[in-house]
């Protein structure tokens, strides 16, 4: 005999307001932490090329975001009155909010990793004396700067195997005040010597034939520098901004040179009386003879 008996109604479980928030706060604070890292994570071309502007981004936008991703995660646990629903995502919006600085520190490692790899295989293809990097035959100066601490150094002698200064070979040593160029030298690079602020006085050998563009560019502390007697071609812009140039010797006959070889820069030039080419000014500056010199 079949009962008559209505079975009770399904009682349906609802979330208190307080679950509610505590779930909407998590995932506030997960999604907060996942933007923190994306940012993080766009920083890496800065970080393995030695940028400079990520820290000022990291500490602007990437710190608040953890710091309110963790304040959302705490109230949210407050709020999760013993359920696991709220307690789990704020949990894991917790765990999360420190994962930014977890992935600088792996960009970091990648970098000083990859550094090393490239460093050791440098030292394959490359000759090094004291710090200084050279080609394989150390007959071409390729980077003074290649290991930082030769930065603070203010006066290098250019061994005798060198017949090449490269491009941008002593670039931004600020700290060089002399540099001591031996005679096997035939050709300085591009920009080879550019912004070596307190760079005084130079003294190119008679062996060098060509000077590079920008060669001496923003050189602002140098006052004189002769050149010998075999140069035939200066660059464009080789003294730009030399603002304290005011002497400059030429050994031989006149270079080729461009009008803005001394942009912005007012030497007097001298050269011998015997050289040939020469007119009454060179590269816009006016020239005499070395026995006029003050």
């Amino acid at each position: 005999m079949r009962s008559n008996k209505v079975p009770p109604p399904i009682s349906i479980k609802r979330n208190s307001p307080r679950t509610i928030a505590s779930k909407v706060l998590g995932v506030i604070s997960i999604i907060s932490t996942l933007i923190a890292l994306r940012i993080t994570i766009s920083f890496k071309d800065g970080l393995l090329d030695d940028g400079a502007g990520w820290p000022f981004v990291f500490f602007l936008l990437v710190i608040p975001l953890m710091i309110f991703s963790f304040a959302l995660s705490m109230i949210g646990i407050g709020f999760s009155s013993g359920t696991l629903g709220g307690k789990r995502l704020c949990g894991i919006g917790l765990i999360l909010t420190f994962s930014p600085i977890l992935m600088l520190y792996i960009m970091f490692w990648i970098g000083e990793m990859q550094d090393r790899r490239e460093k050791m295989q440098d030292k394959k293809n490359y000759s090094y004396i004291d710090g200084v990097k050279f080609n394989k035959e150390k007959a071409v100066l390729i980077d003074f700067s290649y290991f930082s601490e030769n930065k603070k150094e203010t006066n290098y002698t250019i061994p005798d195997s060198v017949t090449s200064i490269g491009d941008y070979a002593f670039e931004y040593c600020s700290s060089l005040t002399s540099i001591t160029v031996p005679d096997s030298v035939t050709s300085i690079g591009n920009a080879a010597f550019f912004e070596c602020a307190n760079l005084t006085s130079i003294t190119i050998p008679d062996g060098v034939t060509s000077i590079g563009n920008n060669a001496f560019r923003n050189c602002r502390s140098l006052t004189s520098i002769t050149i010998g007697d075999s140069v035939t071609s200066i660059g464009d812009y080789a003294f730009e901004y030399c603002s304290s140039l005011t002497t400059v010797t030429f050994l031989g006959d006149a270079p080729k040179v461009v009008e803005n070889a001394f942009e912005e820069a007012s030497p007097t030039i001298y050269r011998n009386p015997e050289a040939k080419g020469w007119g009454d000014t060179f590269g816009g500056r006016p020239v005499k003879l070395i026995s006029e010199k003050p």
